[in-house]
């Protein structure tokens, strides 16, 4: 195995407090495509926080009849990836059981941001 150091020097005027790249000292740019580039100032910059701060289960993990699902979008399948865990099954009979669809119905929850009550619908 070959282990190299890889060395990087940052003028120290662009950190923060925390000594983080602040993004509002740097001067960064983009390039669009052909000749053209753009340079970010912070009136074209904006910020989206992350929304999970633990890793989720996964998609792997989701079973095959709900990733198989010709209702349920990649989308859909992704934020219920998220969840660091699935409901317990006390949750899950506890919850109202549902008539119609299964899946258009945990649909319907995931637009709503209701994740955990979506799993819950899919595993009752």
């Amino acid at each position: 195995m070959i282990c190299e150091v890889l060395k990087i020097h940052i003028d120290e005027n662009v950190l923060d407090e925390s000594g983080m790249i602040d993004q509002q000292k740097i001067d960064l740019v983009s390039r669009m495509g052909g000749n053209w580039y753009c340079r970010a100032d912070e009136n074209a910059m904006f910020e989206v926080q992350k929304p999970i701060t633990t890793i989720g289960i996964g998609v792997d993990q989701i079973p095959d009849e709900i990733k198989n699902s010709s209702i349920l979008t990649g989308n859909d399948l992704g934020l219920l990836g998220s969840v660091e865990a699935l409901p317990s099954k006390e949750d899950i009979s506890n919850y109202p059981k549902v008539e119609n669809n299964h899946h258009i119905e945990a649909q319907k929850l995931i637009e709503k941001g209701e994740i955990m009550n979506a799993w819950k619908v899919l595993l009752s």
